[in-house]
């Protein structure tokens, strides 16, 4: 009896295993043009949704709610580098294709993931085409907010729940780059189902402070992993209790 409960559970292990080893990190980009699924392309001025190949779903909200700021979603491209944001600013000093104070983009997700990256894009400090201050965005999921705020030509900084984190540019934040920036774990390992981006008012000032949305890359939480490896071990215990009855 003993034994064939080991065997069930090296089974129940061996599904488990198979499971977290063969699931494959699910990305979007739209630099690369990486699994856009119906955001590409995005249709200026007319789309408040869209929904990547690997189950992230772009929506233009207000206060949580798609569409109530009236906006839509809008894409760009400086120095070699695209990103989306929103079209439809309360503020005259804000881009009208980047994400400003007073507009939000949701990145919904299919089920629950743990956030391996998320990219954004056209970060940058004064003078650069006229900004007037550092640049930062505000990202939130799961009830926790985050910072990035841009420190250098080539650095910034992601602050969360008291960690922080230096980042290294992809694509410079001066004239000649696109002010591109990869947020490793922005979360940790907290499984989310929704990533809020906003542009951040920090000293009650928001005067070109405003970014995009370049991409982003999920895996899904090690519990929904597990189940789908006690499938896999209860099939392979299954499979030679039959055998054993054969012999």
């Amino acid at each position: 009896m003993k034994f064939k409960h080991t065997l069930s559970f090296f089974g129940l292990m061996t599904g488990s295993t198979l499971a977290l080893s063969m699931m494959p990190a699910q990305a979007f980009n739209f630099t690369s043009g990486t699994a856009l699924g119906t955001c590409d392309p995005i249709s200026e001025y007319t789309m408040k949704s869209c929904t990547t190949d690997d189950g992230f779903t772009l929506n233009v909200t207000k206060n949580g709610t798609v569409g109530s700021l009236g906006g839509f979603l809008a894409e760009k491209t400086v120095n070699g580098v695209t990103g989306v944001g929103v079209y439809g600013d309360d503020h005259p000093n804000g881009s009208i294709e980047e994400i400003d104070y007073g507009e939000e983009l949701a990145l919904a997700i299919d089920q629950p993931s743990i956030l391996n990256s998320l990219d954004l894009g056209f970060l940058y400090r004064p003078p650069v085409f006229q900004d007037q201050l550092n640049e930062i965005a505000e990202v939130s999921a799961g009830g926790i907010t985050g910072t990035l705020t841009v420190l250098t030509s080539t650095t910034a900084e992601w602050k969360w729940n008291g960690i922080t984190q230096m980042l290294t540019a992809l694509s410079n934040s001066d004239e000649n780059g696109g002010g591109w920036y990869r947020i490793f774990n922005p979360f940790g390992t907290t499984a989310v189902t929704e990533v809020r981006l906003a542009g951040a008012l920090p000293e009650g000032d928001y005067v070109k402070r405003d970014f995009s949305l370049v991409g982003a890359e999920k895996v899904p939480e090690p519990a929904t992993l597990a189940g789908l490896g006690l499938v896999g071990g209860a099939l392979v215990a299954s499979r030679r209790r039959k055998n054993r009855k054969a012999c």
